[in-house]
């Protein structure tokens, strides 16, 4: 079979997309906005923590932050507080996020250019005995600020995370290096030991590497276990210059007897290119320690490569290895075949949009062929590889397959991958889904991804045995009407989306098969004209959120029975508000949701919303509704229905009144039109 090895992947700033999956025992997910690889065990519960995204099946892949007890002198400030107090305190600590050694101003948009700016972020450190994290990403700090902190951090030797991602927007490029040596310089004197250190999302060149290059060679850097450096524009002098700190970093840590143990490193989207990375591949030959390893969109050519596949044969420990959107060639391609020879531990390799070419994508699946026993997740890489191997790949639950240019969906190719649960075929060409396309190997699917192919049909036995199905994605193809016969064989669906189809109508009961699972609709941007009143019969209590933005919509169908709708749009839509649409009206009067729902007719009263037009009113039915007290049918301005001014009354007191000498007003000379007004009254008197 002849590879497409050349297939790219998706546009995540780092070249790497979350997988999402199911509930099980134990599920692994990759992801994050710096490639960040997260163990869920069981089901995630609802989000409640900053800067972690829900994936498709409800779990969260991103940064972590626990939320358990303050530091002792707040609960001693609790204890003492009454009732009002405590719900006082706890909204003002709300923005600041203390708790288990943590002190988090994540996302708060401050502009910190000096002292002053940073007294009350000073006064908490200084106020917080056992730092232990900090979160200072989402602000922008100066060299003055940077200063202030670093004094407060002198005495904080139990600090271990930074978290400074994202801190220096609208600086200059000269500024950053010595608000970075100030703060490196404060964790050294404060005898910390670092174990995760971010400065993703700042783009300070070069020069920045210099600003944290003695902090990484101190003592403060010897027990550091993460690194995330993604997107900081380094380039090839910067990642020289972090090569050699991380050396020597090894060297002294080594004299001491406990070398640098770095576990995760992440440096996409730095143009580090051949030299550069070569230089960072023999610093992790030296380590032999790391577990994760991204380096995405670097401008890796083979010669690179080369060195980060002979480096990963030294770290026998390797889990994670994105290179995703890099250039390996054959000769780069051959190299990193013989280095997963080594790497028993793999469970995510990211080679899309790598160009292997054939003979690469031969040699890599070879190794799959000789078996990689933990391989959980593979991203775009080569679809013979699946239908060659001699004991299949057992493991493997997430396939990600865009971009390959298939034109048909690939029937019973995955009767090799056993615990198969998410498979990706966005961005192909497929036109039809024919019968049993998840037959032999595929029943235990959970989320099958099809957005963006050129699909007109699904036959009415397509999903017949995709009784695990949960999520079908089958946005932005060419699909005239819902599938409702398919879709009433896959039993177990939650999301449904049918966005960007040229869908005009749906008819009665087009769902009614799912009404016991489904809980995401979407049919927005589908051009859809005309509901039948039926057409959501079957669906009631399950329905979370229903997406009808979008469309060409006059009318919408009864909303009354899905009451336990938490988002719904109706936004885009030309309604026209009249007595048909009463129902919808009387439904947003009971609900409490924002409902994004704008009138188009009558003309008259063109881009209001619908709850705030008075019209439904006179409809049979409508008498209970409230009043609007200022919005209604635009009609011609008629006078105020005040008592008239004496000014305004045609009376002898009028030339009085009118040379009356005006008050000053502030501003008057600012407004001439004023004056001229005035100057033209007293004339006519």
């Amino acid at each position: 079979m002849q590879c497409n090895a050349t297939a790219g992947y998706g546009s995540d700033p780092a070249g790497w997309k979350t997988p999402s999956g199911p509930e099980t025992s134990s599920l692994v997910a990759a992801g994050g906005s710096n490639g960040r690889f997260t163990e869920l065990q069981g089901r995630s519960s609802q989000h409640i923590q900053p800067g972690i995204r829900r994936s498709s099946y409800g779990f969260f892949v991103g940064s972590r932050r626990s939320t358990v007890s303050p530091p002792a002198e707040q609960r001693d400030v609790d204890a003492m507080a009454g009732d009002d107090d405590i719900a006082r305190l706890a909204d003002a600590l709300s923005d600041t996020h203390v708790g288990d050694g943590e002190l988090s101003y994540q996302g708060r948009g401050l502009k910190l250019d000096n002292a002053e700016s940073v007294e009350g972020l000073v006064s908490d450190i200084a106020r917080y005995p056992g730092l232990r994290a900090l979160r200072l990403e989402g602000n922008t700090i100066g060299v003055e600020a940077a200063q202030a902190v670093a004094k407060a951090l002198e005495n904080k030797d139990q600090l271990q995370r930074c978290h400074w991602s994202d801190m220096f927007t609208g600086r200059l490029r000269s500024e950053i290096p010595t608000a970075l040596r100030s703060l490196g310089s404060a964790i050294t004197t404060a005898g910390a030991r670092l174990t995760e250190l971010d400065l993703s999302d700042n783009a300070f060149g070069p020069d920045g590497v210099k600003g944290i290059e003695q902090l990484l060679k101190s003592p403060a850097c010897h027990s550091l276990k993460v690194l995330r450096l993604n997107n900081c524009g380094m380039g090839i002098g910067g990642g020289k210059i972090l090569a050699e700190a991380l050396t020597e970093c090894h060297r002294r840590s080594s004299a001491l007897g406990a070398p640098l143990r770095l576990r995760v490193f992440v440096a996409g989207r730095n143009r580090l290119e051949n030299e550069g990375a070569s230089a960072l591949a023999q610093a992790f030959q030296l380590m032999g320690s790391l577990e994760e390893v991204h380096m995405p969109q670097n401008g890796i050519n083979h010669s690179g490569i080369r060195a980060l596949a002979l480096a990963a044969q030294h770290n026998p420990h390797l889990r994670v290895l994105n290179l995703n959107d890099n250039t390996f060639t054959k000769r780069g391609a051959l190299a990193m075949a013989q280095a997963l020879r080594h790497l028993r531990n793999v469970q995510v390799i990211n080679f899309g949009d790598c160009l292997v070419r054939t003979e690469g994508a031969i040699a890599l699946s070879a190794i799959l062929r000789e078996g990689l026993p933990l391989l959980k997740v593979a991203l775009s890489l080569f679809f013979c590889t699946f239908c060659h191997c001699d004991g299949g790949l057992p493991q493997l639950t997430y396939l990600h397959l865009e971009k390959n240019r298939f034109t048909s969906f690939p029937k019973g190719a995955f009767k090799l991958l056993p615990s198969l649960l998410a498979l990706h075929l966005e961005d192909n060409a497929i036109a039809k889904l024919e019968s049993g396309c998840l037959a032999g190997g595929g029943e235990g699917v959970r989320g099958l991804y099809l957005t963006g192919n050129a699909v007109n049909g699904v036959s009415a036995r397509a999903l017949e045995q995709a009784n695990d199905l949960n999520i079908l994605h089958l946005g932005g193809n060419k699909l005239k009407d819902v599938p409702s016969e398919a879709l009433s064989k896959a039993g177990n669906l939650g999301e449904l989306k049918l966005s960007g189809n040229p869908i005009r109508w749906v008819g009665a009961n087009a769902f009614r098969a799912l009404g016991a699972t489904l809980k995401d609709l979407y049919l927005d941007n589908t051009g859809l004209e005309k509901m039948s009143k039926d057409s959501l019969a079957g669906l009631g209590a399950g329905l979370r959120s229903l997406y009808l933005e979008g469309n060409q919509l006059e009318e919408v169908p009864d909303l009354h029975p899905l009451t336990s709708l938490e988002v719904i749009n109706l936004a885009e839509n030309p309604l026209l508000c009249d007595c048909p649409l009463l129902p919808l009206r009387m439904w947003i009067e009971k609900v409490n949701l924002k409902v994004r729902a704008t009138c188009a007719n009558p003309p008259e009263i063109r881009g209001r919303h619908v709850k705030d037009v008075h019209i439904f009113r006179a409809c049979p039915g409508g008498e209970s509704l409230p009043t609007s007290p200022t919005l209604g049918l635009k009609t011609s301005k008629t006078p105020k229905a005040t008592k008239p001014k004496p000014a305004q009354l045609n009376s002898p007191r009028l030339g009085k009144m009118s040379k009356a000498k005006p008050k000053p007003r502030t501003g008057l000379a600012a407004r001439p039109g004023v004056a001229m007004k005035t100057s033209k009254r007293r004339s006519e008197a």
